[in-house]
């Protein structure tokens, strides 16, 4: 008698089984990585149009007065909501500004939520002028020392000029 060669009925149905155990899990974990992908997007979105509204705030020529303002902004053709709170500090001279965006206006929790503080008094940044002309660093917050060289070893021009400071290797 001719033995027969091949798979039982019972070994076929456990092999499926196993394929569709693991088929359902790899489609769940695809379909979870794209989830994920779509909401990193909208936050990413969102916190720009967050960054956008704090710019716009701060370049209002009057300082913004306290109080909670909303509105809308379309970016990458979504319409985004945005919530700004404008409230007072301990410094008269300072604001906070909290604002809060969502994709739909309804929306129980934001995206994305970023707070700032805004001065009254402007900013000033000014062209180069003849002075700091041809300086790497002429813009204000950068470390020039006074004579209007620059510090290359960021020690606030501590030390004497041409002494040399200790690991130097000079």
């Amino acid at each position: 008698m001719i033995k027969a060669r091949g798979f039982t009925l019972l070994e076929v149905l456990v092999a499926l089984a196993v394929f569709a155990t693991s088929a359902t899990a790899l489609i769940y974990s695809l379909g979870e990585a794209t989830r994920a992908q779509a909401y990193m997007e909208h936050k990413t979105l969102a916190h720009w149009v967050a960054m956008n509204q704090l710019s716009l705030t701060r370049l209002q020529p009057k300082w913004p007065g306290i109080g909670i303002t909303s509105g809308s902004e379309e970016m990458t053709g979504t319409e985004w909501h945005w919530t700004r709170n404008v409230s007072q500090t301990s410094d008269a001279k300072l604001r906070r500004v909290d604002l809060e965006v969502r994709l739909d206006a309804e929306d129980e929790s934001p995206l994305v939520r970023l707070s700032a503080f805004v001065s009254q008094e402007p900013i000033k940044l000014a062209a180069p002028d003849a002075e700091t002309k041809g300086r790497d660093n002429a813009y204000p917050g950068q470390n020039n020392d006074d004579d209007g060289t620059k510090d290359d070893d960021h020690d606030g021009g501590a030390g004497n000029p041409g002494e040399e400071e200790p690991g130097d290797g000079k």
